[in-house]
Formats: structure tokens, sequence, C-alpha cells
């Protein structure tokens, strides 16, 4: 696997703890072996063998080796040092690495591991390193060189064996003319998941070459055949750690796993090698697997080889747009690194790309905001331009006016509907057409336009019904404009022709007819084959269909893009004018993150002092939660709602939250449940949100509530929740609705949809996002905080030049107290740190347009040279 963190600032030690580990007669004193320097740009300065520490302080500093000459502006003990990328061998080759009696194979094991380390750090020289140049960076060019220092350790901070390989890539690197510039740290972040699959399968290229190994494909890693599981369990005390602690927690997926490491993170002891290799030995052997045992599989090995096939480029073709409409290069690298797991090193995943890009069934489409090539197969591109050409005929057809006094009056009677909702609701019900598309950025009055719509549908005699992906957004739907809705699965399955039904048959169950119009909401979320299946449908039985969305908000989870193509060839009214939140600068801010001018967006609410920076996650997340808490002194719970783009970052958040108001005494006696996404505590007093859509039970996917009252214990545990959405009181059974979290946090797309008076961001991550930061801020009336911690920003900040303020210093811990009925903000930062997070952020957004040329010197097409000097989107 694969872990990229930040090294923080040069000033802070960033390298020494490497350093100190490393001793030259590692094999007889102990400690782990020397850093070795990697990279062109180490070369072209003098560095190269053993890593020394003097030398290393100064690289990571933004100076030569000597430290004599300042490589990059504001070089120093403020300057980002750069990322620990750690490639760690899979379980089972640490454990032959380990256990096995033979010098010579371990010396092969750790050869192996270099090699692979070192293909995986040129392949990150060649395709995902970028430096920055001219005014605050705006300038992207491929890195001639970097400078890498190396270090191989041994175990696990339990010291379980575990061979892994920490790479210093330092942030300065040596561009095409000689001089050097710092590292443009997105893109590491972006190729991460490439570059681990990219090393693991280098490393079993590597193993075979050296050993009689059998490789066997494990899902997208792999493992040595042979080296028992129980044994591999028993060295894996540090997982075990993390389970237990994602088990306690309720945590999963990779972000996860990295705040369960951390938070189970010991101090790590004294490595002596020699001592360990002996106890790891003899532990193992008391287990049935000891050198004897390791001897042997690689004998039985020797003859029983079997490399695992190469994928077939179809099956990657179309795993590629299983999810999504298009992918990038990275994406296609990492495919097919997975793939070829035990079938070859990176130059064979090369040559292998080489015929995925020459296949006709996949096109090029361009690239994308981010100045990133995406591809798409040509099978779903046809599906979309088929499903276009359709839609554009349909919405031409002289049908499903409605026009005349019956409309007229219908907007007389809603004297507050607005000239752009009128202008939407015309368009909609005069213009007719079968197919409609309608575009509003959040709180513009969507629901309003489509519950004065559908009076006029009604009155005209149409039945109108309503989709939304999300039975939450289908809830909203239904009570906000009076459209009877479901969620679009459930629709589509009743609407599906019947088996055996004439092509053009429209569904019998369904009742779709000329005098049905058919409401989406939401549906730039919708993806593009499920579009495809309504404009189907909906022609097949003469019905109207209406499509309304922003794509510029949540984009589709599986392959999706289709609502934002229609939109840009079909007529289509804009709702611009946001009445959601109650200032006019907090509108005239979501404004501009809808346009991608987020810097501006954020330095609205710096100026007001929205913005704080903390020292480090843990201090953000607790300030975070501090000014929740504070807020509640004014503000009841149900009012106030916090926000992160991480599942992880939610279920910290929501743990903070708990602890805060436990300690208060606003939470009843906690009860153990036993949930779907694993154990949770409950009290009286918690805020809820349901996870699945459950008509027995009257409950919506993403319905927040309170519990009010709790029944039985265990399996037979029973919730009693004061729903938001009408104040409804439900009974949860924990043993046939298991469906439920703690809803004080919400990720931004389980947030999709719902207003609160006041939301607290988690910013950092997915904030970088326009259309993650757009729903984040814009779920408000009246307020929106945002938090973030210092050390996102030294990882991924704009070059400013030696003159520019360093990061700010710790916030504090408590809230201010409050006034004007809304909570109180710290004093604004500078005018120098605010222009520097205004800037950072702004890298963050993505925004940054960047046009691509072909290079001509590779004979495929992902090859690509970024141009120079273009500017924010």
């Amino acid at each position: 696997m694969l872990s990229l963190h930040s090294l923080g600032t040069a000033g802070g030690g960033a390298g020494r703890y490497y350093t100190a580990l490393a001793r030259d007669d590692y094999y007889t004193q102990g400690g782990e072996p020397p850093g070795e320097w990697q990279g062109q740009g180490a070369a072209e300065w003098g560095l190269a063998g053993a890593v020394d520490a003097t030398a290393l302080q100064n690289v990571l500093q933004g100076f030569d080796g000597t430290g004599q000459h300042a490589q990059v502006q504001g070089a120093g003990g403020d300057h980002h040092a750069g990322w620990d990328l750690t490639f760690s061998a899979p379980k089972s080759v640490s454990v032959l690495w380990a256990t096995t009696g033979d010098p010579t194979t371990r010396a092969a094991i750790q050869d192996a591991q270099r090699a692979a380390v070192a293909a995986t750090v040129a392949f990150m020289e060649k395709h995902c390193a970028f430096t920055r140049r001219g005014h605050a960076g705006m300038d992207r060019e491929r890195v001639a060189g970097l400078a890498v220092a190396t270090f191989e350790h041994s175990t696990s901070r339990e010291q379980d064996p575990q061979l892994h390989t920490h790479c210093l890539v330092a942030n300065v690197a040596l561009r095409q003319d000689g001089t050097a510039g710092a590292l443009d740290g997105r893109h590491l972040y972006r190729w991460k998941m490439a570059l681990g699959a990219l090393y693991r399968a280098e490393l079993a290229a590597q193993l075979q070459s050296r050993l009689p190994v059998q490789i066997d494909r494990d899902r997208s890693s792999f493992a040595i055949h042979g080296v028992p599981e129980a044994i591999q369990a028993h060295f894996s005390k540090r997982s075990d750690q993390i389970q237990e602690w994602l088990a306690a927690h309720g945590g999963e997926g990779a972000k996860a796993a990295e705040a369960a490491t951390l938070s189970t993170r010991a101090h790590k002891p004294e490595i002596d090698r020699p001592a360990l290799f002996a106890r790891w030995q003899a532990d193992g052997h008391a287990r049935g697997w000891g050198p004897e045992q390791a001897a042997q599989r690689l004998a039985r090995s020797a003859w029983e080889r079997d490399r695992p096939l190469e994928p077939a480029l179809a099956d990657m073709r179309e795993g590629l747009v299983a999810q999504q409409s298009t992918f990038t290069e990275r994406e296609a690298w990492r495919a097919m690194a997975e793939g070829m797991q035990g079938v070859g090193g990176i130059r064979d995943i090369e040559a292998r790309l080489k015929d995925f890009w020459r296949d006709p069934a996949v096109v090029e489409l361009g690239d994308d905001r981010r100045g990133e090539a995406r591809w798409s197969t040509e099978a779903l591109r046809q599906l979309e331009s088929d499903t276009i050409t359709r839609a554009e005929r349909a919405a031409s057809l002289p049908s499903h006016s409605v026009a005349g006094a019956a409309l007229e009056s219908i907007l007389h009677d809603r004297p507050t509907i607005s000239a752009e909702q009128t202008t939407a609701v015309r368009y909609l019900c005069e213009r007719g057409g079968a197919v409609a598309t309608v575009e509003g950025l959040p709180g513009t009055g969507k629901s309003f336009l489509l519950d004065t719509a559908r009076a006029a549908w009604e009155a005209a005699g149409y039945r109108v019904v309503g989709a939304a992906l999300s039975g939450k957004a289908a809830q909203g739907l239904q009570e906000s404009a009076g459209i009877p809705s479901a969620t679009l699965h459930a629709r589509l399955k009743e609407w599906a022709p019947e088996p055996g039904a004439a092509a053009g048959e429209p569904a019998a169950s369904g009742a779709l007819d000329a005098k049905t119009v058919v409401v989406v909401d939401e549906a730039g979320m919708v993806d593009s084959r499920k579009l495809a299946a309504l404009v189907e449908i909906t022609q097949a039985a003469s019905a109207k269909l209406v499509l309304v969305g922003d794509h510029r908000q949540l984009q589709p989870i599986e392959a999706g893009g289709l609502f934002r193509a229609l939109t840009e060839r079909i007529e289509t009214p804009h709702l611009n004018e946001i009445r959601r939140q109650a200032e006019p600068w907090a509108r005239e801010a979501v404004d501009a993150i809808a346009e991608g001018r987020v810097g501006e967006a954020l330095a609205a609410y710096e100026k007001r002092g929205f913005v704080q920076v903390g020292a480090s996650k843990a201090d953000t997340v607790h300030a975070l939660v501090a000014h929740w808490v504070k807020a509640g002194e004014q503000h009841p719970t149900a009012s106030r709602l916090i926000l992160a783009g991480e599942r992880a970052d939610v279920r910290a958040l929501n743990a903070a939250a708990r602890d805060h108001l436990q300690q208060a005494g606003q939470l009843g006696t906690g009860q153990p449940i036993a949930t779907a996404h694993g154990p949770r505590e409950f009290a009286v007093g918690d805020r809820l949100v349901c996870t699945r859509n459950s008509t027995f039970h009257g409950v919506r996917n993403g319905q927040l509530g309170t519990v009010e009252g709790m029944a039985g214990t265990g399996e037979k545990a029973v919730l009693q929740v004061r729903l938001d959405d009408g104040a409804r009181r439900v009974e949860l059974p924990l043993r046939h609705y298991p469906h439920v979290d703690h809803g004080y946090a919400l990720t931004t797309h389980k947030a999709q949809g719902v207003t609160v008076d006041h939301a607290f961001v988690l910013a950092g991550g997915k904030l970088a996002d326009r259309e993650i930061g757009l729903v984040q801020l814009s779920r408000h009336r009246e307020s929106a905080h945002l938090f973030v911690d210092r050390s996102f920003y030294e990882a991924e900040r704009v070059e400013h030049g030696p003159n520019r303020s360093p990061p700010p210093a710790r916030m504090a811990e408590t809230p201010e107290p409050e006034s004007r009925a809304t909570l109180a903000r710290p004093s604004p930062p500078t005018a120098q740190l605010a222009d520097n997070i205004r800037e950072a952020m702004t890298e963050l957004a993505g925004q940054l347009q960047v046009s691509h040329q072909k290079d001509t010197t590779q004979d495929y097409r992902p090859t690509r040279q970024p141009s120079q000097g273009q500017g924010l989107e």
C-alpha cells in the first residue's frame, strides 16, 4: 500500500526522525539502513548515495545540499518541506522476509523492494510531478527531476515485521531549464492510488525475477502463495488495533483507516534488526511457520509457479466507466496496474496501456476544467449522443402546452414569485415540448416554481409525478412542491416495460401516458444511463419529462454528465437569484463559488471572521465543535449542522459533538446499539440520521431527527425519534431497521437538499472541489463557519514569495461570546494572512484551466505537456 502525508514546515524538524534511525552497521549493531538519494534532481545537485542528515535538512528547507544557495523563494524554516510517500510491502512479503533463515532470500526481498520503489519514483518523476512558476504559481510545467530521500524500515509500531520505504519528496524540483521551483503537491495526491498500484505490480515482478515465488492476485494487490493467512494475521497487531478502533468508532474506508492509524499510533521503539529477526523466527516457529517452512515453500514454488492472466482490455474499458462516464490517464494507469498484479511490472503495464489507448472503443473527449485529459468508451459516448438527439427532438414537439386564464390566475395568486421564477414557469408550461430542463443555484426557489408549475399542469388536466435519486430528496419534492414522488430507482422499476412487450410499448403498471408530467429533482446527480432510460421510457409513453437541477453541485456517483450536456443543447431557464441566505453578501458568495470564483467567496467569509485556521486537524475539529456547542446557547440543535467532505471526518466530528453534550449533561444515559454502520451509542437527546429508505417505518435516507425515547436493549432496542421534517414521531426497532447513525455531522453528499440556519464546515480536502464547496456553503440561511487545519495549507499552498506571512498561529480553543443573534466570530485574520488563505483556497479549488499539448516523443495518447500562463476559470 501507499500512504501520503505532508512533512509540515522545514523548521519543524522534518526528516530528523528518519536519519536518527539509520545506521551504517545496522546488520550487526541494530537500527535501520541508511537513507539513499533518488531522483534526477538529487543527481543534478550532487546528492548521491547515503543521505546525510545535514544535507537532507538543507534540501527540505529549500536550499541546495550545502545550505549555501536557496533553490526556491521563501527558503528557510517556514518553507513547506515536502511529502512522505510510504510504500509498504504486502504482509505476506514482510512475513517471508522476516521468518526466512536464508540471508540470500532476505537480501533478494530487500533488493526487490528497493528496485520497486526506485521504479515507482522514476515513474512519478515522469508522469505526476509538476512545478510552479510565475505570479502566485499560476504557470505549470513538468519537472525535469526530483530530490527524494528514501529510508527502508522494517517494523510496524508494534514491532511486527512490516517492510516499507519512506520516500521523502522534497518540495523543490528541477525545472526543464535547469532552475528550481516548488512542487505542485496536488498532483501527488491525485496520483496516489495509481502510484500504490504501480509499486505493488513492480514489487511482484521484482520478486518473481529474484526468487521462486508464486504470486496470487489479491483484488487490487497480491500475496505470496503459501504464506499462511494465520501467521500473517499473527504478525498484524497494528492491523488489529486499527480494526478495533474502526469497530468502536464505526469507521470504514481508506479515510477512516487513516484516522484510526493516527489515533492508535504509539511511539516507535528503538530498532534492533538482528534481535527482531531472531524473535520473529522463533515466534513464527512456535506457530508452525519458521525458516524450514519458508524454505520448503520456496522449493515447491520453483516448479508450481503459474502467473495470473493479463486483464482483458474490454473488461478494463468497461470497468473504468462503470461508475463514471469519463476517466483520466491516472485512473487508467491504476486500473491496468491493479489488473497486472503478478503479471508484469511498470514497463509491462506501459506496453499494455499502449494497446489500450489504441483501442478504437476508447475515445478522447478533451480536457476538463482542471486541465486533465478525459476519455470515455465509444458505447457510452454513443448512448449519451443518442439520448441528446432524442431529447432535443422531443423538446421541440408541439405538446404539453399549458396557457390561458388558468395559468395567469395561478401566477396572480402568488405575489411573491420572482421574475425569473415566472419566466421558468412560463417556459415549462406555455412553451410545451416533451423534454424540458431547468437549472438553479442552491436556494433560488426551485421548489416554489415547481409547485406553481404543478398547479398549472393539474389545472390543465395533467397528472404530475416526481422522482429523485435519494429518498430524502423525493420526500422534499413531494412536501415542498406537492408532487407525489419516489426514488428514481423505484420509478424506473415501476415504469420499466413489461417482459415481452413490443418495442416502444409503455409499461402498463406505470400508467405513463400523454397526460403525465414526470419531474426529476436534482437531475444533475443522476448518472447518464438512468437519464437515458428516463428519456426513452417517457418518450415511449408520450409523457413530458422535466429535469431540474444544477450541474455545478454534486456530480453523479455513477457515470454521469448527461444533464449538463442537455442543458447546453435545450433551451434552459436559469435561476440565479439566491433567496435562502439572509444576508446579501452570503448570497453573492454562493454565486461566486458557483462561477468558480472560490477565492472571492472565501475572502467575503474571511472579512467577516467566518474562517478559522487551526494548528492541527485535532485542534480544528475541537474548535469547530466548541463553536457549534456555544451556538447551542441561542440556537436549537436542529438549526445547526456540521458538514465535512469525508466520512472519517464526519465520524470524528459526531464523536466530538457527543462528548461535549455528554459532559454538559445534555444527553441521557447512553446505550450501545448495533447499527448497520457498526456499534454506536445512543441516548435521549441524540441527533440521528436515517441512512436507508423504509416506507414501512416512515423514514427516508438522509432524514434527520432527535431521539426522544429508548425502549428495550440489545437486539430488542427501539428508538423513538422526532423527525425534523414535519415533526413526526416514529419508532425504529433496531432489529428490523438498523440503518441509523449520529446526525450532528453529515457528509456533503448526505447534506444535499438540507437547509439549516447555521452551518459549520470542516474545510480542506474535498472543499477543493467547486461542487463540494457549493453545497457546503449553501446549506445555511443565516451563517456558515469554516474551519481548516494549518497542515492542509502547508501541504498545498501556493509559493507566495519570501515576504509573505507564515501560517497563522493556533486558534483559540474556546469560542468568543455571542452577539447579534449569531455566533460571534474571532477577529478576522490580518490582511496578509487573509490574502494567503484566499490564494491557497483558490489554488485548492482546482480552477486552473490548463491546456495540454501532445508530447510528440511518445507514440501513444496520454503523455501530455501542460502549457504555461493559463488563468483562472
